[in-house]
């Protein structure tokens, strides 16, 4: 099928969040919304759009959608088009920094992001009209639950949580080189550490 067809057919499609479920859209017209509020209101858009859709293509949707949207100007000299935008409120790709799900409930939590991402500090950063502000609490709410970070916390079992630091990376210092094979645990270790699993002085 010829890709515009398809994507045309795909406009028509309810917007269905993550469940599946059939989700209205933001209350508020994009034209009376700034330019960054606008581009995140239409990613999360295609994200429920093509939810059910293989991760492939809901990606390759997504990545339409944020692309060049998140990419600043070509200036004179530039020998690479790409230069990274000023600012960014949902994005899908690797590592990003930006407040977590847990923003939203006092925590004031920010770490690394990737996957599916959404700064939930948003609404205080780029909130300036009320049109904005409404947005922004609405996609703050399906993202929520909706970004890899929340998806790979559902995943963690009592005792990966032992491990996890509350920015969901693993503390350097739980490493326990004990469990490791004896013959490599020997080759880490000095004869002093080798019972308590850490390196002597720790």
């Amino acid at each position: 099928m010829n890709p515009m067809v398809a994507s045309r057919k795909a406009a028509k499609r309810p917007v269905r969040a993550a469940t599946g479920k059939p989700q209205a859209r933001a209350s508020v017209p994009s034209d009376a919304l700034s330019p960054l509020v606008a581009q995140t209101l239409a990613f999360t858009e295609t994200y429920k759009r093509h939810v059910q859709d293989p991760v492939a293509i809901r990606e390759a949707m997504c990545l339409r959608a944020q692309y060049p949207a998140i990419l600043d100007d070509i200036r004179a000299d530039d020998l690479f088009a790409g230069r990274r935008g000023k600012a960014w409120i949902a994005y899908v790709g690797t590592i990003w920094w930006a407040a977590y799900p847990s923003y939203l409930h006092g925590t004031k939590e920010e770490g690394k992001q990737g996957g599916y991402c959404y700064d939930f500090a948003a609404g205080e950063k780029y909130g300036k009209s009320a049109a904005d502000k409404s947005v922004l609490t609405e996609l703050a709410a399906f993202w929520e639950s909706a970004c890899s970070a929340a998806h790979v916390r559902t995943l963690w079992d009592d005792e990966l949580r032992q491990y996890v630091i509350g920015r969901g990376q693993i503390a350097g210092g739980s490493v326990g080189f004990t469990r490791l094979p004896s013959s490599l645990s020997q080759a880490i270790l000095p004869p002093s550490s080798r019972s308590t699993g850490f390196p002597s002085g720790r």
